[in-house]
């Protein structure tokens, strides 16, 4: 379930990793931090729906979906920021043990994921 966290995105050497050292405390703050800035974002564009397109990024064929939406004519593009994961390494697992471990101590429902207080 987690995994799309370390699969997407940036990596940057200069910036600290939420969760080293992982502990039960970082990772709740974590996921209080990321539920306010989505719903922050929600929020915003509560009055302008037609002006925010969710997608998720690890369904198949998400790419030509947004360049549907955005009327692109060229769907060729390739996914940027992909990052391999050694799905072997001790610290990932534990991480991704850690975060679902304490999803479910939260009682976060998986469809909605970090969106408990609001279903958008």
């Amino acid at each position: 379930m987690v995994n799309f966290a370390f699969k997407h995105g940036l990596i940057s050497k200069r910036k600290s990793n939420w969760a080293y050292p992982y502990t039960r405390e970082k990772c709740i703050d974590w996921i209080n931090y990321r539920e306010k800035y989505h719903v922050e974002i929600l929020d915003y564009f509560t009055e302008r729906p037609e002006k925010i397109i969710i997608v998720n990024i690890e369904r198949k064929g998400w790419i030509k979906y947004l360049c549907s939406q955005l009327h692109f004519n060229n769907d060729n593009i390739k996914s940027q920021n992909v990052n391999k994961t050694n799905k072997n390494n001790k610290d990932h697992e534990n991480i991704c043990e850690l975060v679902n471990k304490t999803l479910e101590e939260l009682n976060y429902d998986k469809k909605l994921f970090f969106f408990q207080k609001k279903n958008y």
